[in-house]
């Protein structure tokens, strides 16, 4: 298969984004650190990326809820803009414009973590990651109603000159990269809903990476010229009750990369075409993710998603209130994974790992599956 192929296989837009909370994104210190996971969740909190109305919300159901499926927008009558700094632009600007008549600008200000985008609705993040080798980085959100919008500001290498994004209908977004505090950005809103064709970046009128976008919206790996990303598998890793909260962790794995969405709206992100956190040694498991499960009323369960090596087959956790879960792991595209849930307030004392045969091939300290 092509890669024109590969790039003209797109899934339908799904559910995007998560409960509403300031809380800390469920992954551990080091994945905080941008060594491989990226996070999708948008939160309404004191510093990121705020997208705001000119007096008005226009979006209340962010704030507690979560907003329905995009609107279709089966014809594509949409109007887009985007225009570039102009000469006596105000410091921090990166681009601005129009969206179905609604006028937005991205502004950076800070030391280049603070975002400040506004427009139409209300939503946050914590930016782009400075320290990604991709072509392009980015953080990325929207929401629906009147006016709603997808947001998309990137960090980008210095070899990039341009990043062209094409959205349904055909019309093709030319941002160039403006430079702020040592880093050089883009950034566009475009209306919520309409699909995301393709993404290239560019040198000259070179070609440096494409990206394919997840869901026809989220633009999650680059990949360079030539090369494919994985097929298409979906697949439930692990769900379960807890604390009387139903819970499910799904892999979303594609042209676009690996990826993995918790059913309270967050959906993580693994770097490159053969990420590192798939390959656990025999015996082991190895968390790739854990949190609490967002259900707004103070007292989450925490769910874990973890890889496990090629010859665990199950494992058996033993949290602190002397209870123990049985966990069988499921082959997720090839890699051995599972993902388990334990009550608020409660910690893994211990695991133990047995194959297929019901042998034991292994234990992990009780930190292994308990969050950081």
């Amino acid at each position: 298969m092509s890669v024109q192929d590969e790039r003209e296989l797109r899934e339908r837009l799904g559910g995007l984004l998560g409960e509403i909370e300031p809380r800390p994104a469920p992954v551990f210190a080091a994945m905080r650190q941008g060594r491989g996971i990226r996070m999708r969740r948008w939160v309404a909190a004191a510093a990121g990326l705020a997208i705001i109305a000119g007096g008005v919300a226009a979006i209340p159901a962010l704030f507690g809820a979560r907003p329905p499926a995009p609107a279709t927008h089966r014809h594509y009558h949409y109007t887009e803009s985007v225009h570039p700094p102009g000469k006596n632009a105000q410091v921090g600007l990166i681009s601005s414009g129009t969206q179905d008549g609604h006028q937005w600008k991205i502004v950076m200000s800070g030391h280049g973590r603070r975002l400040s985008v506004s427009g139409a609705g209300l939503t946050q993040s914590s930016g782009p990651d400075l320290s990604s080798p991709e072509p392009v980085s980015a953080t990325e959100g929207g929401g629906p109603g009147p006016g709603g919008n997808m947001t998309y500001v990137a960090a980008v290498r210095k070899d990039v000159t341009s990043v062209a994004i094409t959205l349904a209908g055909g019309k093709t977004l030319n941002l160039v990269p403006v430079p702020y505090q040592g880093h050089r950005y883009i950034g566009v809103v475009w209306p919520y809903g309409i699909p995301v064709e393709s993404a290239v970046a560019y040198h000259g009128s070179t070609e440096l990476a494409y990206s394919v976008p997840r869901d026809r919206t989220w633009l999650e790996n680059w990949w360079l010229p030539g090369q494919v990303g994985p097929a298409r598998y979906t697949g439930t890793i692990g769900a379960g009750v807890t604390d009387g909260r139903h819970w499910r962790y799904a892999a979303q794995i594609g042209p676009w990369g690996y990826c993995y969405s918790l059913n309270d709206g967050t959906t993580d992100c693994l770097t490159g075409l053969h990420p590192v956190e798939l390959h656990t040694a025999s015996g082991h498991i190895s968390p790739m993710l854990c949190g609490p499960f967002q259900n707004g009323t103070g007292t989450d369960p925490t769910v874990v998603l973890a890889a496990a090596g090629p010859d665990v087959w199950r494992v058996v956790v033993t949290l602190s209130d002397g209870t123990t879960q049985r966990i069988s792991t499921v082959d997720a595209d090839g890699a051995r994974m599972l993902a388990l849930g334990y009550g608020h307030g409660l910690k893994v004392v211990s695991t133990t790992e047995f194959d297929a045969a019901g042998a034991v091939v292994g234990t992990a300290p009780a930190s292994t599956l308990n969050c950081r």
